[in-house]
């Protein structure tokens, strides 16, 4: 029957259309391709911005740290430890006189640093001169000064510290024997003038000034001091202006201790000092005598009066009539003229020994 087989064929071809269009709407209409992932992609996209964002961030964070680490490294140091310094020795200074050292400029240090002294006085970049701490900059100058020895041949010191760095200003005094400085030369080319003095015994100015067969002379500081032997007097003159004064002695012969006129010599001849004192060999007198030079105080060292050569301590000892004296600053060497002997007393005790002579005139 032709009729039904037709209808049953129609039924199936309509059922496989409709399992294919059925088909077709899950896949995407038949195309084959895949829905559209645009928001996924959307937000992927978000996120990669986000993280590129943060990247720059960190990457301009670290920038500026290297930056800020290289501005930090690029600052320098405090430096407060100058290069070494030093200052030049003087030698032969006169006594008890102020001596400045040469200028010397610092250098090495880059900021203000602490500058201290003992036994003297600094200046800086021509300041006044002080003592107290304070402090110096780089390419200042630095200039010491300190006072001398009142003894011959002592050396003086002014220790200078800077930033930890410390150099010492060294001032020794010069040798001074019977009225000569040593290591001095002698200027004898130039013209002879006098000083002081004219016949007698008179104090006074230059020509004014009068002494009787002056026979020593030595130096201390600004003063010449001479032992003006027929007038039984040691004479002060101030180098620098000629002023003429009587130190110790009433010019009248006699063997007194006592200070300035009231004490009194016969003869003296040879002197020397130490810087604070003198020391005079009394001819006459038979005996070595002291002054004290601030005071003008007069005292007996060594010898009895009499006419002798014993060795002893002080007035013990016994000398016949010297002349000559030096001293090395511990002891003096007198010339015992008539003993025909080098006598050595020890200042501090004075104790007398014969160095040297047997006593005979050979």
């Amino acid at each position: 029957m032709w009729i039904p087989s037709l209808f049953q064929t129609g039924i199936r071809q309509l059922f496989i259309l409709g399992l294919v269009s059925a088909l077709a709407a899950c896949d995407g209409g038949g195309s084959g391709k895949k829905p559209d992932p645009a928001p996924a992609s959307s937000s992927a996209t978000s996120s990669s911005l986000s993280s590129s964002s943060s990247s720059s961030s960190i990457s301009s964070s670290s920038s500026s740290s290297l930056s800020s680490s290289s501005s930090s490294s690029s600052v320098t140091p405090v430096d407060t430890t100058p290069d070494a310094f030093s200052f030049t020795v003087v030698t032969g200074a006169a006594l008890n006189t102020t001596i400045p050292s040469a200028e010397i400029s610092i250098s090495g240090i880059n900021t203000a640093t602490p500058i201290s002294i003992t036994g003297g006085e600094y200046s800086i970049a021509g300041g006044v001169f002080t003592s107290a701490a304070g402090s110096i900059t780089n390419g200042q100058t630095l200039v010491v000064r300190q006072v001398s020895a009142a003894t011959i041949s002592t050396a003086s010191q002014a220790r200078v510290t800077i930033g930890g760095v410390a150099s010492t200003f060294s001032v020794t005094t010069a040798n001074i024997f019977g009225g000569a400085v040593q290591g001095t030369p002698l200027d004898i080319a130039g013209v002879v003038t006098t000083l002081a003095g004219a016949a007698s015994g008179a104090d006074g100015i230059g020509a004014a000034a009068k002494f009787k067969a002056p026979s020593g002379s030595v130096i201390v500081g600004a003063y010449l001091y001479v032992v003006d032997s027929a007038n039984h007097k040691i004479r002060k003159i101030e180098i620098a202006t000629g002023v003429v004064t009587t130190l110790a002695g009433g010019g009248s012969s006699g063997s007194a201790d006592a200070t300035g006129a009231a004490a009194s010599f016969a003869g003296p001849s040879g002197i020397t000092t130490d810087g604070t004192h003198l020391y005079v060999a009394d001819t006459d007198n038979h005996k070595i005598r002291k002054i004290e030079i601030a005071t003008g105080v007069v005292t007996t060292l060594a010898g009895s009066g009499s006419s002798g050569d014993d060795d002893g301590t002080g007035a013990a000892a016994s000398f016949r009539l010297p002349f000559g004296i030096t001293t090395d600053g511990t002891h003096l060497y007198v010339a015992d003229t008539y003993n025909s002997k080098i006598r050595k007393i020890e200042i501090a005790t004075g104790v007398v020994t014969t160095l040297a002579g047997s006593g005979s005139w050979d």
